[in-house]
């Protein structure tokens, strides 16, 4: 009887361990194939198909004013390769004139009260200098230049099978807006002015860039 019970035992025990050893097999065959699929897959995107959102915010309760710009211009040296590769180093310039936040009569003052007190009320410029992360996510280095002054701003990255999004939060006090803000405050004081009766805009904007992104995996 202690004999059967022994060869039951081991039966049992090295049947767990061939079982334990296939998994670890199994799972490190997928993350191989993953990690080659990975590498073997390469990107492109094509520059017109950029859209661009910005989120700025009235009221001390930060209620958001939503908009984009209807004129970007993309410089993209690399049009296809891995995520890293296909980002870095791209440029672009938005046109302040195409403002658009669905508003004529707001277009309007931002883009003579805001911009317009700006050393250049012509455009933005961007480049990103850094992009480190993988094919799925990642953070950005994006050199952003306003007011005749360049900071560096740190974004997010994200893909799935057809969208590439990058987004984050720009203090625009730190292009010396000072003057800018002071205009736009004292033209909509009325509008940014909450139930709380104090007029406020956030020096804070929020934007969100994304595009259609072509996958082909060998």
């Amino acid at each position: 009887m202690n004999k059967i019970l022994l060869i039951l035992l081991s039966s049992f025990v090295l049947f767990s361990c061939n079982e334990e050893k296939a998994q670890s097999k199994q799972t490190t065959t997928n993350e191989t194939t993953n990690e080659t699929t990975n590498k073997d897959c390469l990107y492109s995107v094509n520059p017109e198909e950029f859209k661009f959102e910005w989120t700025a915010f009235k009221t001390t309760a930060k209620v958001g004013v939503k908009g984009t710009f209807n004129e970007i211009d993309i410089i993209n040296a690399n049009t296809e390769g891995n995520i890293a590769e296909l980002l870095i180093n791209t440029e672009f310039i938005i046109h302040l004139n195409s403002l658009n936040s669905g508003n004529e009569e707001r277009d309007k003052k931002i883009i003579d009260l805001f911009f317009g007190n700006l050393k250049n009320a012509a455009e933005f410029k961007g480049k990103i200098l850094e992009v480190n992360g993988t094919n799925e996510k990642g953070e950005l280095v994006v050199l952003l230049t306003i007011n005749e002054l360049e900071n560096a701003v740190k974004m997010i990255y994200k893909t799935n099978d057809d969208m590439l999004k990058f987004a984050g939060n720009l203090d625009l006090s730190n292009w010396e807006t000072e003057n800018s803000f002071g205009a736009l405050n004292a033209a909509c004081k009325e509008y940014h002015t909450g139930e709380d009766g104090i007029s406020k805009t956030w020096t804070e904007v929020y934007i969100e860039v994304s595009t259609i992104l072509k996958k082909e995996c060998k």
